[in-house]
């Protein structure tokens, strides 16, 4: 004779075994969720910080006051753009090695990135030279603050 009761007992222990392990793996897939939820916030602040390093402090204040950009807009009567450049950059490239090109340009960019916040201008992005404003980002700023960052730049390099 059978007993029935021993398999009725085993197939308990087994469907309680795989629902444990059911409920380890959902929380473990929570735990990563919840890492991934957290990293996902971060970068999204990150990459919204990274995104006003790039727009004058009176567009993000509209828009962050609930304007749409296409709202955001006004006449500018004056601006005054200085494009810089650094002489002898190709053949310095063409010398050096290419970790050193690359700490001496961030220097570079580092410092007049600071000059350009002194001098009330701002940096316009731009890939093959460096572009600063004055006059339309700030409209306290003008063709003075543009012109002794100029010579700022001229002093600092």
């Amino acid at each position: 004779m059978h007993d029935y009761s021993r398999d009725i007992m085993l197939a308990n222990a087994q469907t309680e075994m795989e629902a444990t392990m059911a409920k380890m793996e959902l929380a473990k897939m929570d735990n990563i969720t919840r890492q991934n939820n957290n990293k996902s916030s971060s970068l999204k602040k990150e990459n919204d910080n990274l995104g006003y390093m790039f727009l004058p402090s009176a567009v993000i204040s509209e828009m962050s006051g609930g304007k749409k950009l296409e709202e955001i807009s006004s006449k500018v009567e004056r601006n005054i753009l200085l494009s810089a450049e650094i002489l002898g950059a190709p053949e310095f490239c063409a010398k050096s090695k290419p970790a050193d090109i690359v700490n001496f340009f961030n220097n570079v960019e580092s410092i007049w990135d600071h000059l350009v916040k002194k001098n009330k201008c701002f940096k316009l992005d731009s890939i093959t030279e460096y572009v600063a404003e004055a006059g339309a980002s700030d409209k306290g700023s003008t063709v003075e603050n543009i012109a002794s960052l100029a010579l700022d730049i001229i002093e600092a390099t």
